[in-house]
């Protein structure tokens, strides 16, 4: 197949003569020309003029990219080609990762950080996604108000209200620690950066420092004189700060050493917090119905964002872009962090009351998971908003934490007012030989929820 060249380009018989080449022997080529350009029914290939209607611009500079990629020495007729034919460099790059972040938006269990193949419709097995309760962790013997992985997905914490923190070892689920220095119920565990620490926050008032490899207390934070609501690492695991309904200091940065670093100015009550992965800002969520966002490094704030009802958790996707915003009004919403637009409503999952903590699940953070009060674990596509399962999650109250193993993508845990800690997995793991804990004993009155702590109606 021959280029014609009589009427490429009028009045530019460089180009002409450039592009006079057989391509014949180069399918690609074939395939390129055959699809944008004129047929005639001796075979040759006409190229229409640049201002012509039978083909988008971008199509025209495409076949002349790749021409001139292919033989370099026509680069001299670069300068022929008019600037609004031209695209810009990489852009079929560019357009063949749309197509793949279009099949992934499309695949409601795309549950593996790997880009689909474009040699075929990508569709995931609903089977590969971890939809099944594979376990039963119950050796608390109250509510179980958080559970969290470590980073590196090997241990699983969890908390409640029987002042239990309960670190779990996660091959088997065998318990590697039990600490019991609380007075009163925790309600939430942060692990430090390279998971050799953990910060444990409770209703007694304190947060405590803890040694994941001894189980032993370092120190004890004794300052608030409310309940300690949530804690956040520094992403160099040097500091953290502790959150709390003490209006006179609900912010409080702490080294390492315990140490304090700066207590942010009060006059509002912290429900939770968290720090972006890039250190840059300290987003908290007070019970006025509003996020209060921090410049980390200065201190100062840059601003707050008005809410429509009480936000109970936050959570940051790993990009620092997103916050995943919890509301007591059954809602949970996507808000960009830079624009403060809500990107994404996720709708379905019940909740008035109490606490729940929602989070970000999946290898490539492509879900949305929440508990509810209707004692169900709902999952949503966070592209498209899509509900893509309601799991029957545990047996009578709230799901009040999720958590999804970082390190293994078919793996995450919920823990709920049952007393009970699901491990949730794929169907072709349920084989595992792992055993459950030792038997829970409930109280008569474990389901009654009276605290401030808890509760999304109190102050």
């Amino acid at each position: 197949m021959t280029l014609g060249a009589c009427t490429l380009f009028p009045g530019k018989s460089c180009l002409a003569r450039a592009l006079l080449i057989t391509v014949a022997h180069r399918p690609v080529f074939s395939c390129v020309l055959r699809s944008i350009c004129m047929i005639k029914p001796a075979g040759m290939v006409l190229l229409a003029p640049p201002e012509s209607d039978c083909y988008p611009n971008c199509q025209v500079s495409l076949v002349i990219r790749i021409l001139l990629s292919t033989y370099p020495t026509l680069t001299y007729g670069v300068e022929s080609i008019s600037p609004s034919v031209m695209i810009p460099d990489n852009r079929l790059a560019t357009l063949l990762d749309h197509v793949k972040q279009n099949q992934i938006n499309q695949c409601l269990y795309h549950n593996t950080a790997h880009s689909p193949s474009l040699y075929s419709d990508h569709m995931c097995d609903r089977n590969d996604f971890p939809l099944v309760s594979r376990l039963e962790l119950t050796h608390h013997s109250n509510e179980v108000w958080h559970c969290q992985f470590s980073h590196d997905g090997t241990k699983l914490v969890t908390t409640g209200g029987d002042s239990t923190v309960i670190i779990y070892e996660t091959s088997t689920f065998e318990v590697l620690h039990t600490l019991q220095e609380h007075e009163d119920g925790v309600a939430h565990a942060a692990w430090s950066p390279d998971d050799s620490k953990l910060i444990t926050c409770s209703q007694d008032r304190t947060a405590r420092l803890w040694s994941t490899e001894t189980g032993r207390c370092l120190f004890t934070v004794n300052h608030h004189r409310h309940p300690v609501t949530a804690a956040v690492w520094a992403p160099d695991g040097e500091s953290f700060v502790t959150a709390s309904l003490d209006l006179s200091s609900q912010l409080c940065h702490w080294s390492v050493r315990g140490q304090p670093l700066f207590m942010w100015p009060g006059g509002f009550r912290v429900q939770d917090c968290a720090i972006t992965p890039d250190g840059r800002r300290l987003i908290a969520i007070d019970v006025e119905k509003k996020i209060r966002v921090f410049n980390f490094i200065t201190h100062q704030e840059e601003y707050t964002l008005p809410l429509k009802s009480k936000a109970t958790s936050i959570a940051i996707s790993r990009d620092s872009r997103h916050m995943l915003v919890n509301l007591a009004e059954c809602q949970i919403q996507l808000i960009d962090i830079e624009s403060t637009e809500v990107i994404r409503h996720f709708q379905g999952q019940k909740q008035s009351r109490f606490i729940i903590r929602s989070t970000f699940g999946g290898a490539a953070e492509n879900f949305v998971v929440s508990g509810s009060e209707d004692s169900r674990i709902y999952v949503w596509h966070k592209e498209n908003g899509t509900l893509v399962e309601t799991l029957d999650g545990h047996l009578r109250g709230c799901v009040n934490s999720i958590s999804w193993n970082p390190a293994d993508p078919g793996m995450f845990a919920s823990a709920g007012d049952d007393c009970l800690v699901k491990i949730w997995s794929r169907e072709r793991d349920t084989h595992s030989n792992s055993t459950p804990g030792k038997q829970r004993a409930v109280s008569a009155n474990s389901y009654a929820r009276t605290s401030a702590l808890r509760s999304t109606s109190s102050f």
